[in-house]
């Protein structure tokens, strides 16, 4: 994979709907449009954040730490996939399979500028034979 920028992913937190709210959800008139609400007023919540109150993403900045922490294993990719800026300057990955995509053992991850593409492949600010 090719990576400009280490992206903020934070856990998706998407679980299995139990049969309490699934029963809600066919027998109560609103239940669905309440949850609905509930998760719209969550993602409404960010805005003060990405209005200059940063101080606000101190602790979704400390969730995505150690999801990236818990995620990744092995120390030099941590550190590759380390953002260096504060969250809610770019758009926010919400994800529970992006840091274990990335330590598969047949997946690389590639930080280096790229130079060009062509029809047989990606070349590279590292590769010093064009």
């Amino acid at each position: 994979m090719f990576q400009r920028t280490a992206p903020w992913v934070l856990p998706r937190a998407n679980k299995k709907v139990g049969r309490l709210p699934r029963w809600a959800y066919r027998c109560i008139p609103g239940a669905q449009s309440l949850t609905r609400g509930m998760v719209y007023g969550t993602a409404e919540a960010l805005v003060p954040g990405m209005n200059g109150r940063t101080g606000l993403f101190a602790l979704l900045e400390c969730a995505g730490r150690r999801h990236l922490y818990r995620g990744v294993p092995d120390q030099a990719l941590r550190e590759k996939l380390r953002p260096r800026f504060a969250l809610g300057c770019k758009r926010i990955l919400f994800s529970d399979s992006y840091y274990p995509a990335l330590s598969r053992e047949n997946v690389e991850l590639v930080t280096d500028r790229i130079e060009e593409v062509r029809a047989d492949g990606i070349r590279t600010g590292s590769c010093r034979n064009g």
